[in-house]
């Protein structure tokens, strides 16, 4: 399309607005949080609830001031235009093949790296896939915070294959990635926009995402499902759409399968595509008193209701683990949420103005409230990576949008999200990681002697005196003797452990499983880490393996949250500490000193502890 010329920007719109935005950083800070849990947020006193409701009002008056300043008369058939896959130019098939095939090559190095068992998030998903395989349930027997196809698809494939639970999700893995960048590739090109504009998008979105750090929580996948599934309804909506009882029934199945597909990716993704698309057809009924939608609405519900209640048990546990909390960060005005804030607001702003007018339209009304509801994940834990996963919507819409329109921000709008999100998320994302990437690169050149050679030879070429890099790749060889632990009856790890000393276990059938695996993942609140204590107290084993650290844990209260902080956002970070909110784990500590003794040691890591009998 041919340049439009921008509005010029009210000075009205430009006070309020920012005022608003300002207050979404500094009024929760103001408010002590709803419930303490370990988490930045509760160290700094920080709100995300407030953060959130601020946002909300925020909106609001986004949305008025745009109907007062900027609405024209045909936003909405321009907006409708945009969603016109058939008319629009097509990304070529090449680009998909092209990010596939880089995909592929990121999960065979780290393959080849870790095969032997996981990497970064891939442990969490691989230690939950071994407990299926030991007859336990997901959420009722072990804590799981995502969808169950993300840990039955590899349990199948391990089966049908004959494969290894590693192998398993590593093949699982890569199929969920191609999947993902071909929904991708689907969303991209539904938009009415140039072919160049779909290539650029396409391709800063798949390189937000690469995967380098093997969870499958965080593939594309997961958050571009959503967006493809009510792509997907509403061409059934626009193409197929009959006034029948046969094309009621219809729309409703398929709105409850593409639900209950989204729930078993992401339980918060599930419910936000669930009450987005309810609420479009009850929403229908009462402005247009369309009889019909009325229809779809209920058989939807009842849908709904009958998964609800036969699922009702586990239902409740999932819910429970979405709503507990902790990990939050605080809001801060850091590059990506800012982008966010902008991407939320403007187009956010211009669908609910449809809204407002009655002027209905499927795509726009459930992206609208799809984005609402995202809203909370993405001011919870907002570093970049979830800000980009959780805004992902936004990001699309107004990338669109501003390419359809050929507006003369674009530009500088697409600029903006490849410097902040496509360079900069990954910056921060190997940050994080950084650690994990390298115990596991050492661990690899420990385990393969001649590459260790090989090493020794680059670092003597180099004149690099290589005693430390030696003494930091030894720390992480292969465990060659276990001891006398086979002459311990039943053995619980309820913290990290290392994949052979685990595995060793887990093979001789001594591992006492709990609720909650890891040095206290997804064990945040008080109640969760009431949970914890109770597992160190249980009577089904004596003997447990832990880390020396923790064991012989005391608490610092440092400066060293803030530099990490500043570091993942890329932002400086200058907030007061208020609490420590760490200290909950106290309890957990003390109870491990004061009722286990050492009674072997293993590499000068972990310690096989011994419940004092009383």
């Amino acid at each position: 399309m041919t340049n439009k010329p921008a509005p010029g920007i009210n000075k009205i719109t430009l006070v309020i607005v920012g005022l608003l935005v300002a207050m979404v950083f500094i009024v929760p800070l103001l408010i002590i949080p709803f419930k303490f849990t370990v988490s930045p947020s509760s160290n700094y006193g920080f709100n995300n609830i407030i953060a959130v409701l601020l946002m909300l009002v925020t909106l609001l008056a986004a949305l008025i001031l745009y109907l007062r300043f900027y609405r024209k008369e045909d936003d909405f058939a321009v907006v409708k235009n945009m969603f016109s896959p058939a008319t629009g130019e097509q990304l070529k098939v090449k680009h998909l093949y092209i990010v596939s095939a880089l995909y592929l090559l990121v999960i065979a190095f780290f393959y080849i790296l870790g095969a032997d068992y996981g990497y970064g998030e891939a442990n969490y998903f691989l230690l939950r896939v071994d407990r299926i395989g030991m007859g336990q349930v997901p959420y009722q027997d072990f804590e799981y915070a995502y969808g169950l196809l993300l840990l039955y698809i590899p349990v199948v494939i391990s089966k049908v294959f004959h494969l290894s639970t590693p192998n398993a999700y590593y093949l699982a893995f890569a199929l969920f990635n191609c999947l993902g960048l071909y929904l991708l590739y689907y969303v991209v090109n539904y938009f009415k926009i140039s072919s160049t504009a779909k290539r650029h998008l396409f391709y800063s979105l798949a390189l937000c995402s690469l995967p380098f750090f093997l969870g499958v929580n965080y593939t594309m996948l997961r958050f571009v499902t959503p967006i493809a599934c009510l792509l997907l309804i509403n061409n059934l909506l626009t193409r197929e759409y009959k006034n029948n009882t046969y094309a009621a029934v219809t729309v409703s199945v398929v709105s409850f399968a593409v639900v209950m597909l989204n729930f078993g990716i992401s339980i918060e993704v599930g419910i936000a595509v669930a009450l987005s698309v309810g609420s479009y057809f009850y929403f229908s009924f009462v402005f247009n008193k369309n009889i019909q939608s009325l229809v779809i609405a209920v058989i939807y519900t009842a849908l709904i209701v009958l998964f609800s209640l036969f699922f009702s048990g586990n239902l409740i546990l999932i819910l429970k683990v979405f709503a507990s909390g902790g990990n939050n960060f605080p809001v801060i005005p850091a590059p990506s949420i800012l982008l966010y804030i902008i991407s939320f607001l403007i187009i956010n702003a211009i669908l609910a103005s449809f809204v407002i007018r009655k002027q209905l339209y499927f795509i726009t009304f459930t992206l609208l409230a799809f984005n609402i509801i995202m809203l909370s994940g993405a001011f919870g834990r907002c570093d970049p990576g979830h800000i980009f996963w959780y805004g992902l919507g936004s990001f699309i819409l107004l990338w669109a949008y501003l390419a359809h329109i050929g507006h003369r921000l674009y530009r500088w709008y697409k600029i903006a999200f490849i410097v902040i999100f496509t360079i900069g998320s990954t910056i921060s994302g190997l940050f994080l990681y950084r650690g994990v990437f390298s115990s596991t690169l050492a661990r690899y050149v420990a385990s393969h002697p001649g590459v260790h050679d090989g090493v020794n030879d680059v670092l003597q070429m180099a004149h690099v005196n290589p005693e430390k890099p030696n003494a930091y790749i030894n720390k992480y060889k292969p465990f060659a003797n276990f001891g006398k632990i086979d002459q311990y009856p039943r053995i619980a790890l309820p913290f990290d452990t290392e994949e052979e000393l685990y595995l060793h276990i887990l093979n001789k059938k001594k591992f006492v499983p709990g609720y909650y695996t890891g040095i206290f993942m997804n064990v945040y609140t008080p109640e969760q880490i009431a949970v914890k204590l109770a597992e160190l107290k249980d009577a089904k084993h004596t003997y447990m393996i832990i880390p020396q650290s923790l064991y012989s844990f005391k608490p610092v209260h440092g400066d060293d949250e803030k530099k990490y902080i500043s570091s993942l956002f890329l932002f400086p970070f200058f907030y007061t500490k208020k609490a420590y909110s760490e200290d909950l784990y106290t309890p957990v500590y003390n109870y491990l000193r004061s009722n286990y003794k050492v009674v072997e040691k293993y590499k000068d890591t972990y310690y096989l502890v011994e419940r004092i009998a009383n």
